[in-house]
């Protein structure tokens, strides 16, 4: 803000007038000081996106795994041999 407030006090006490080179420098600093903090700001808020979106992913691909595992093992290992109990030697399929 001090950058941006020197800047206008000089433009308007007319000292820039002779100075190109000077005023192009002194206006890329002050955008610079805006435009840096303004960039990392929305670049870290992307990155958090995306962070959350892979995390999200990856409980998805968790959760698929072990529902693959759970369903594998409800299904009897010996589904096309009868079974045999040793109690009563009755057959099931």
């Amino acid at each position: 803000m001090a950058l941006l407030g020197l800047g206008w006090w000089r433009d308007h006490a007319g000292i820039w007038a002779d100075k190109a080179f000077l005023t192009n420098v002194f206006s890329s600093v002050t955008t610079a000081s805006f435009g840096v903090p303004l960039a990392l700001v929305i670049l870290n808020r992307v990155a958090m996106v995306q962070a959350e979106a892979v995390e999200a992913c990856a409980w998805r691909r968790l959760a698929m795994r072990v529902a693959g595992q759970c369903a594998a093992s409800c299904v009897p290992r010996h589904a096309g041999r009868p079974r045999r109990t040793a109690r009563s030697g009755q057959v099931f399929r």
